[in-house]
Parts: C-alpha cells; sequence; structure tokens
C-alpha cells in the first residue's frame, strides 16, 4: 500500500537537491546495523559485503524502490551561514610553553569560518512510498531520523515530528517521483505517469548509498513539483 510520510520541520532546511525517501530509511536502518565508529574509506570497499544483505522496507521495482523525492509547501529561500572561530574564554588553554602565546586562526586546525549556505524556512516536507511494512518504516524514522538536509549538527533540518498517513489513490504515480534507471524510464513513461513529466538527464544513481561509485550511471528525473500535499 503507497503511504505519505509527512515531516514537521522545527528548523531552516538546508536541500542542495530534493532528498528520496529511501536515502533517509537507508540511513536510520544502516545507524541500527553500523556502528559510527566503524570505518569507511572513501571508495566504500567495506560496503561491498554489507549492501548485499541491505533489505529496506519498502517494495522495489527493477531494481529500485518504490517511493519518492521529497515535497513540500510554501517555503521561504534565505542564506545562512555556519561558522568556527576562536573563543576568548578559552585563552587559559593556550599555553606553549617558551613560544609566544597564539592560536593561528589564518589556517590548520583552528581556522576561522564564515561560510555561507542557502537554507530554506518551510513548515514540512512529505514523501510518498509502497510498503508491507508500516510498522517497520516508522519505527526506523521514530527512533533514528533527527533531523534532514545539510547541517544537521549544528541546527538546520531538525525535525519535530513525523506523521503518517494512507496516501491518496491517485497519488499512486507520486512513487515514481524519483531518480529511476533509464531504460526502465524511456519504456514506462506513458504508463505511468497521467501527464508526460519534464525529464532531467544526469550521471547518478537510482538507489541508496547515492554516493557510492558503483551505483553512478545515467539516471532520468521526472520533475514534478505541483504537489499540495492534500
Amino acid at each position: 500500500m503507497i503511504y505519505k510520510a509527512t515531516l514537521n520541520l522545527a528548523t531552516p532546511v538546508s536541500l542542495s537537491e530534493r532528498p528520496v525517501f529511501d536515502a533517509l530509511l537507508y540511513y536510520c536502518y544502516m545507524a541500527e546495523r553500523v556502528s559510527k565508529y566503524d570505518y569507511l574509506s572513501p571508495t566504500g570497499a567495506e560496503l561491498r559485503d554489507v549492501l548485499s544483505t541491505v533489505r529496506l522496507p519498502l517494495n522495489s521495482c527493477d531494481g529500485f524502490y518504490l517511493c519518492s523525492y521529497a515535497f513540500h509547501g510554501e517555503s521561504v529561500l534565505g542564506m545562512d551561514s555556519w561558522k568556527k572561530r576562536w573563543h576568548s574564554r578559552h585563552d587559559e588553554y593556550a599555553d606553549f610553553g617558551k613560544a609566544m602565546r597564539r592560536v593561528n586562526t589564518a589556517s590548520g586546525e583552528y581556522k576561522s569560518y564564515n561560510v555561507p549556505f542557502p537554507a530554506m524556512s518551510v513548515e514540512r516536507i512529505w514523501f510518498y512510498y509502497d510498503t508491507n511494512q508500516p510498522d517497520e518504516v516508522r519505527r526506523l524514522l521514530d527512533n533514528y531520523l533527527v533531523g534532514i538536509g545539510k547541517k544537521v549538527a549544528i541546527g538546520f533540518g531538525w525535525v519535530r515530528s513525523i506523521d503518517y498517513e494512507l496516501a491518496r489513490s491517485e497519488a499512486g504515480f507520486r512513487v515514481y517521483c524519483r531518480p529511476l534507471p533509464k531504460s526502465f524510464m524511456l519504456s514506462n513513461i506513458e504508463a505511468i505517469f497521467p501527464e508526460f513529466p519534464k525529464l532531467t538527464r544526469k550521471p547518478g544513481a537510482f538507489r541508496p548509498p547515492y554516493w557510492y561509485p558503483e551505483y553512478q550511471e545515467q539516471i532520468i528525473i521526472p520533475e514534478i513539483c505541483n504537489d499540495n500535499g492534500m
């Protein structure tokens, strides 16, 4: 059955692109299975054996999970920044023996930063997903999803609560509003979508983890934004 999960946000969110629901669920799934202290190389070579055992509680089709990317309501886009600087209250720790007591904030470990980035103020973000295990999806999200987007560790994209409900029957095609394999999309587009969507072709992945080098190929993303969440 097709469900809808609505994330009610407590803080502005920073998104470079619309996240896909299976990426959030994959994070929660792996947070339960893999220690944050486990070593992982940039290529993710250690993941090969683990990925073969991953079974997210979502229904799938042709190698991808049936779930949507993010939709959201009215929003205001602005600029924020993340900062790092040496605070004077820590001066007592800057004891370098006979060397001059000076903390280098121009480079190195204590370099100061003031990096701007776009942040969106929005009350809620929602996703559609097809599952036979709705309770397991809810358990994973409620237990492990603290926030969404970039810079969650410093307070952006925090999730206040999540609402779960059955999606309307006419919203069924929205589980295909996501990155899709090129071969699948080109052969099924007219059967899936009530209106022909704008298509974006780009290199990428259609399954999590989306950064994994071995998953990169040509994908197609149907661009549909006009969802009022009702």
